[in-house]
């Protein structure tokens, strides 16, 4: 897992969902430019015969060199992201009421309002607002135990 301290409290987790889109794009952002790199470092380059090739074997080393550190920091950046990706999707499936999991991806994650849920659960508004909180307070008493 990331060094980074990943949130302990509801409130950051609530914070956290609401990046979670945002994390998908960046992973992908993170795995495109981790290929780029890739394909850099195996000198996979068309023909060039307006080009005069010369012996560059000390700027070749350099350069092999600062892609494979780029690779390394890339790949360090992408496991935090997919990390952050993980904690969310764990600490819903941590949710002891199995009815309440798509309630609180619905309300965190995708931003939906608690109202349009109540509507969706013929619930109303205060009553799932309630529920909601509670079942988070409970998640996270439990974590700290």
């Amino acid at each position: 897992m990331a060094d980074e301290k990943l949130p302990a409290d509801a409130k950051e987790f609530k914070r956290e969902c609401r990046r979670y889109f945002y994390y998908i794009a960046e992973v992908n952002r993170q795995m495109d430019e981790i290929r780029m790199v890739d394909h850099k470092m195996t000198g996979v380059h068309s023909v060039d015969f307006a080009r005069v090739r010369t012996k560059s074997g000390n700027r070749t080393d350099a350069r092999i060199v600062s892609l494979i550190d780029l690779n390394t920091e890339l790949s360090r950046r992408l496991e935090e992201t997919e990390a952050k990706l993980m904690y969310i999707i764990n600490t819903i499936s941590r949710i002891p009421d199995p009815g309440m999991r798509p309630i609180i991806w619905m309300l965190y994650v995708q931003g939906m309002r608690i109202a349009d849920v109540a509507e969706l659960y013929d619930m109303s508004k205060d009553y799932l607002s309630q529920v909601v909180s509670a079942e988070m307070r409970a998640l996270f008493q439990e974590e700290e135990k």
